[in-house]
């Protein structure tokens, strides 16, 4: 594991320098996949404003890789990312180990209040991997026709 701090913080509506969300997903999961954090997209930008969640699992499945959701009461093995509330009252991800943490991409370290829930991923199954491919086919189509 390749320790990653965030590039960006969070920052408000009305704050003076404007509104931004921070890249810790990004960074943690930079630091699992021992990857920079420029080798990894900003994942609101993926499939277009907004759509972070659908841009994480899309550049997943481009490696290879699905996802899963565990409960904080049946924390993984392995490295994977617990998300919760940090002391600065915002939503943060971190990187875990067997259910600890081991790394926080906040500047701070300051790591988690709590953790509600872990992010593990897995490797696509073949079958998997084809339908993965089928959705790029689709979204790939759907686009160049808007473009055209």
């Amino acid at each position: 594991m390749k320790q990653i701090t965030q590039t960006k913080m969070y920052r408000p509506k009305g704050h003076p320098e404007g509104q931004q969300y921070g890249n810790c997903q990004r960074a943690a999961m930079a630091s699992i996949f021992d990857m920079d954090i420029e080798d990894l997209p900003h994942f609101e930008e993926v499939r277009g404003a907004g759509d972070f969640w659908h841009g994480i699992y899309d550049w997943l499945e481009s490696w290879g890789f699905g996802y899963e959701w565990h409960d904080p009461e049946a924390p993984p093995t392995g490295y994977s990312i617990a998300t919760g509330p940090a002391a600065r009252g915002v939503s943060h991800a971190v990187v875990a180990l067997d259910g600890k943490i081991v790394w926080d991409p906040h500047p701070s370290r300051d790591g988690l209040v709590s953790i509600e829930n872990f992010m593990t991923f897995p490797l696509l199954t073949a079958s998997e991997r084809a339908q993965a491919d089928v959705r790029q086919h689709i979204r790939d189509t759907k686009a160049s026709r808007r473009s055209a």
